[in-house]
């Protein structure tokens, strides 16, 4: 049973927090799939085939929101280079 402290009221669906079933079965299944492909071979391939799209994901790693220079510490600077890779 659910941890009854998370729940807003009895009986009220899952836990604030946890991840739909349908959602944790996608991302599953999109890890398996990634798993077969290659993995990193697939997104090498992706980075050449398709720029964009492997920019659109690159895009989605990056943070929104980032906190840096506290206590009177420089800010946090952060570059991203992309080089072409290398043919083989």
């Amino acid at each position: 049973m659910a941890n009854e402290s998370n729940l807003r009221k009895k009986g009220a669906g899952r836990p604030v927090g946890s991840k739909n079933m349908i959602n944790r079965n996608i991302q599953e299944m999109l890890l398996a799939s990634l798993t077969k492909q290659g993995g990193q071979k697939f997104f090498d391939k992706l980075a050449v085939e398709n720029p964009k799209a492997y920019a659109q994901l690159i895009g989605k790693l990056i943070p929104l929101q980032i906190v840096g220079g506290q206590n009177g510490e420089e800010p946090l600077q952060i570059s991203i280079k992309y080089t072409k890779p290398e043919e083989k």
